[in-house]
């Protein structure tokens, strides 16, 4: 059986203690702020791949967004054509991650 006490003033109502550790406190800003999350669509489409077991982006925005993954990834920030190009090359290259997302398409399928 669990009980709660009755509440009570934090650190028995001294302002200056509750100062103090009020600036203690780290913001959370960094952790909520919307540049940390993909849209909806993003996610959703992303969903729907993966349930489908397709696994293949359907519009361009998608296949922009893998390019530019991939280009930070592998440190090709070039924007013109030729890091698109490079960062195709990349998808394309086996990789361990290549391999195992291979193998659990594979179970998926199965």
């Amino acid at each position: 059986m669990s009980e709660f006490e009755s509440t009570s003033v934090l650190l028995g109502g001294d302002d200056e203690k509750l100062e103090e550790l009020w600036k203690k406190q780290y913001s959370l800003k960094e952790f909520t702020d919307a540049s940390n999350f993909k849209d909806y669509g993003q996610l959703k489409s992303r969903f729907e791949s993966v349930v489908s077991g397709s696994g293949i982006a359907t519009s361009a925005e998608e296949i922009e967004e893998a390019q530019r993954e991939v280009s930070s990834k592998f440190g090709t920030n070039d924007s013109s054509d030729d890091g698109a190009a490079k960062a195709e090359k990349s998808f394309g290259g086996e990789s361990k991650e290549d391999d195992a997302l291979s193998y659990f398409e594979k179970l998926a399928n199965d």
